[in-house]
């Protein structure tokens, strides 16, 4: 069986049928209670997606130290429906606005990549949203997918289905999709459209190299490493998949990804470099 907010999207009948058994729960607390979705009035929720290895983590971080930001520090999986109702979701939001007001805060921001496919969920709970969705080009995104699950069936697999899900969304006008590739080359220029977009002032301080909203919690597994590596100064990455891929095997994954990449803009140039 095949769940795709799941991170490990293919999954056992048994485990499915646990998951599902879940979300039924889930969608039962819904029905014995009352949702309220939140109005324009509240502050906006921004959520970061995209395929995991996309830049997610370092748009995040960086967009967590503007001062009008509230970055919540961790993948919360807030809409997965095995894991919260609606109604659920919506005590959490609150607790969320609550914190943002009195912080003085303008915007909050949220990161979970695989809420690309459950963005229709956050509809459900308010109108006033923006999404900021990562892509990368297929061959360094699936190169840092194998090299952290060692499978690179799996990794082909998620860098499509994830962008799939957000092509569907990239035309609603509360998305805004930026590619990796234009965020590490002229991170002023994207970090400023980003800001336009999500309505804050421009603020040089996102750029700066230091401590970020995920150092101060307590973090493990891939989040652990990815603390790290956001602290650093913004640089050009590309062409790291030489360092895992043949080009055998490269040229294989451009067969099966190229048709989607190019909906992107990725019609082959540097970053095959």
């Amino acid at each position: 069986m095949k769940v795709k907010y799941q991170v490990d999207h293919h999954m056992k009948l048994g485990k499915y049928a646990q998951l599902m058994k879940k979300v039924a729960a889930r969608k039962l607390e819904d029905l014995l209670s009352r949702n309220i979705p939140h109005g324009d009035s509240s502050p906006p929720i921004v959520l970061v997606v995209g395929c995991g290895h996309s830049g997610t983590t370092l748009i995040s971080a960086r967009l967590g130290n503007h001062p009008d930001v509230l970055a919540i520090g961790r993948e919360t999986r807030l809409l997965f429906p095995n894991r919260n109702s609606l109604s659920a979701a919506s005590r959490i939001i609150d607790e969320w606005f609550y914190f943002c007001e009195h912080l003085n805060k303008k915007v909050v921001l949220e990161k979970t990549p695989k809420h690309i496919h459950l963005v229709e969920r956050m509809a459900s709970l308010t109108d006033n949203f923006k999404v900021v969705a990562m892509v990368r080009n297929p061959l360094d995104n699936i190169a840092s997918l194998y090299k952290r699950f060692a499978d690179i069936e799996y990794s082909v697999e998620r860098w499509l289905y994830d962008n799939e899900a957000l092509l569907k969304i990239q035309p609603d006008r509360r998305v805004k999709v930026v590619r990796y590739e234009n965020l590490t080359s002229d991170p002023m220029r994207v970090f400023s459209e980003v800001s336009d977009f999500i309505g804050i002032v421009r603020s040089e301080s996102v750029l700066a190299a230091g401590n970020t909203v995920y150092d101060v919690s307590a973090l493990q597994g891939n989040m652990k490493i990815r603390q790290g590596q956001v602290r650093a100064e913004i640089r050009v990455n590309n062409g790291k998949w030489r360092d895992s891929l043949t080009d055998d095997c490269a040229e294989k994954i451009l067969e099966r990804t190229r048709p989607l990449a190019e909906k992107f803009g990725y019609d082959g140039g540097l970053w095959l470099a």
